[in-house]
């Protein structure tokens, strides 16, 4: 196993967060009508609000390779990639279009940029989770390092504790593990 170190982490949210009942005024409705469904699902999920990258008049003001540049330029005090950045890892579960891919779209926002692009078990008793879906919803591939984000910036991570990332895809059909180290 390979030693990797986080040196920093940052997460981007578009526009102010969505609370469930303004929800449809963003997604808008089915068929005209309000769903009969979502306040079930909200209810069984925990959602309380969620951040989209659109306004109420259903208009785009962010796209995803537009959330991605503003995650990753948030890592650099003055919101640029510094020249010794040789690689660049990104991923959707939500393309806006199959072509060009999303990768090609995360490069063309930062257009000159010329770097590749690639597209235990433990007694976890309650207290010690950290959960945030309440909070930010459900934000796909994304969700790791938001939570990780809003994790370090809100406890108090101790040197030599361990953090075990159970991230849950959103059918909770697959989930994605990660065990980090605090050094």
């Amino acid at each position: 196993m390979r030693n990797v170190y986080l040196n920093n982490i940052s997460s981007f949210f578009p526009n102010a967060p969505v609370g469930n009942e303004e929800m449809e005024d963003y997604i808008g409705l089915i068929g005209g009508k309000p769903s009969r469904v979502r306040s079930i699902m909200l209810r069984h999920n925990g959602i309380k609000t969620q951040y989209y990258g659109l306004d109420r008049e259903h208009k785009i003001t962010h796209f995803n390779a537009q959330f991605a540049k503003e995650a990753v330029i948030g890592l650099f005090e003055d919101k640029t990639i510094p020249t010794d950045v040789t690689l660049l890892v990104c991923g959707t579960s939500t393309l806006e279009q199959l072509f060009p891919f999303y990768a090609t779209m995360v490069h063309g926002e930062y257009r000159n940029f010329n770097d590749e692009l690639l597209s235990r078990g433990a007694a976890l008793t309650k207290e010690k989770w950290f959960v945030n879906l309440t909070s930010v919803g459900d934000v796909c591939p994304a969700a790791t390092f938001v939570a990780l984000d809003e994790l370090i910036k809100t406890k108090d991570i101790k040197r030599g504790s361990q953090i075990l990332l159970l991230v849950p895809e959103s059918g909770r059909s697959s989930y994605e593990t990660l065990l980090l180290s605090c050094l």
